[in-house]
């Protein structure tokens, strides 16, 4: 189960809205649409999986279905993207958020004498350059499958 409070806004990709036929989108179409998209058009080894996302607090808490969509050939060291579904209505509302932790990044980060010497030793600018263009692949896709 996710907890709410582990999500950051995706700020490349706010949101959508669906009205009339489109409010029907399932959670596994607009998995496999994004999935889909990014492998043909970009290349990108990526699949989704419907998962629980707990919000609130000890005594108040819900749960709902969401879509989280990661890389194949990194599951634990690639940010994971999160699709929430809100329907109101007739309307559909589709929000993308981000979670989890970069490995890549956080080398890029580390400052001194020893984040140099692991930057040099693994090649870290071109990990997070290939890192980087993957979300912007997967953005982009994003915005295709839906716009």
């Amino acid at each position: 189960m996710l907890s709410e409070n582990l999500l950051k806004p995706l700020e490349k990709v706010t949101g959508y809205k669906f009205t009339g036929e489109g409010a029907d989108l399932s959670m596994d179409e607009a998995g496999y649409a994004i999935c889909k998209r990014a492998s043909e058009e970009y290349g990108l080894s990526v699949a989704y999986r419907v998962e629980q996302l707990k919000s609130g607090g000890l005594f108040n808490s819900t749960t709902e279905n969401c879509v989280v969509i990661f890389n194949l050939q990194h599951p634990h060291d690639y940010f994971k993207y999160v699709l929430r579904f809100k329907k109101q209505g007739r309307v559909l509302f589709l929000t993308f958020f981000y979670y989890g932790s970069s490995k890549n990044t956080g080398n890029m980060n580390r400052k001194g004498i020893l984040g140099a010497t692991i930057r040099a030793a693994v090649g870290t600018k071109q990990l997070h350059q290939e890192e980087y263009d993957y979300y912007t692949f997967l953005e982009m896709a994003i915005r295709e499958a839906f716009g």
